[in-house]
């Protein structure tokens, strides 16, 4: 009888290790081609944090500008709008980010202080903007910093105070509680109340139709693959573990941790990753020498292809139509401008 158990435990834990290696894999850092990217003379340079791709205009957020929004036709080049002045007023804003949707015929926004989602009507080749909408939303929503509505009105997103997972799912029609995605590798830390939030920085994509979510770490070597309803599909783990380095005498990321995925965008196929593995301290010294990788997954996690970039780029967007990566370049002072690379 024993023996019978013995060998039952044994076919578990092979079946169990089976499971987790097919979940857990390892890519090695090799970057297959450079590229080289021209910057847009048509902006200047900024605190670009965000930015995205609706009809062949790119949207941008900058933060330290006269206005928070810059909207540029990429078809031409010749028309740009800048709009989103600090203010109480109903095309003004007070800490506003994108909002990203299904709907391609809106621009959104979403402030993360007073928890208003505004929508616009945009006609770059005119100039011309259009508030056709304001919603408020849950103050438990307060502090989200990246957030995509879905078709029924439900919101996916991260938010700068977690602790609970590494994103949420917001029920718009009830009074529920924020569903967390839970990752089991992080538990002891999410459990750690005092430690800072930061440790847990990530980027997310959602794609509605494949019902999944794409979300890579900043402090980790690793990118996930989620059901939309928060079950783990696969972790994908890149090059060698890397982990932050926390000051634990005052619960902070050091600046000697490495910075793994500094940000993803995603297209109906694939997942775009940005890959940096420098540190805060190597950024202030030598940003200029510092190269950006990217990787490109399909939303089954496969890797189909690495370039590396010419600069240190933090954030990006993906003309799909014209196989286009725009980037934001992190610069002096975090000052840098737009640069545009041919994927094909």
């Amino acid at each position: 009888m024993k023996s019978n158990i013995l060998i039952f435990s044994i076919i578990m834990m092979s079946f169990l290790s089976c499971e987790t290696r097919e979940k857990d894999i390892n890519i090695d850092i090799q970057f297959e081609k450079k590229l080289t990217g021209k910057m847009i003379t048509a902006l200047d340079t900024g605190c670009y944090d965000d930015m995205d791709i609706i009809n062949s205009t790119l949207y941008l957020r900058n933060f330290c500008g006269k206005t928070f929004f810059h909207l540029l036709d990429l078809s031409a080049e010749n028309y740009r709008i800048d709009f989103g002045n600090r203010g109480q007023g109903p095309e003004e804003f007070n800490e506003p980010l994108l909002l990203r949707s299904t709907n391609d015929s809106v621009f959104m926004t979403f402030d993360i202080n007073t928890c208003e989602i505004k929508s616009f009507k945009t006609n770059i080749k005119d100039c011309t903007l259009q508030l056709l909408n304001i919603k408020n939303i849950d103050k438990s929503l307060r502090g989200s910093y990246e957030m995509f509505l879905l078709q029924n009105k439900d919101l996916i997103g991260i938010k700068t105070d977690m602790g609970k997972g590494l994103f949420f799912k917001y029920n718009s029609s009830s009074d529920e509680d924020l569903v967390w995605a839970i990752n089991k590798r992080y538990k002891k830390l999410f459990n750690n109340l005092t430690m800072n939030q930061a440790v847990f920085s990530d980027a997310i994509w959602v794609h509605e139709l494949k019902q999944k979510v794409a979300v890579a770490m900043k402090y980790y070597n690793h990118l996930h693959f989620y059901t939309m309803d928060g079950a783990l599909i696969k972790t994908l783990s890149i090059g060698k573990k890397i982990t932050p380095v926390i000051d634990k005498k005052h619960q902070i990321v050091k600046d000697e941790s490495k910075y793994c995925f500094i940000d993803i965008y995603g297209t109906k196929d694939y997942i775009y990753a940005l890959w940096l593995g420098k540190s805060f301290q190597q950024l202030e010294q030598h940003a200029e020498k510092i190269q950006s990788g990217l990787f490109v997954f399909n939303w089954d996690g496969d890797l189909i292809k690495t370039f590396e970039l010419d600069r240190t780029i933090n954030r990006l967007a993906i003309d799909e139509q014209e196989q286009k990566l725009y980037g934001s370049e992190r610069g002096e002072e975090g000052m840098g401008g737009i640069w545009v690379y041919d994927l094909k």
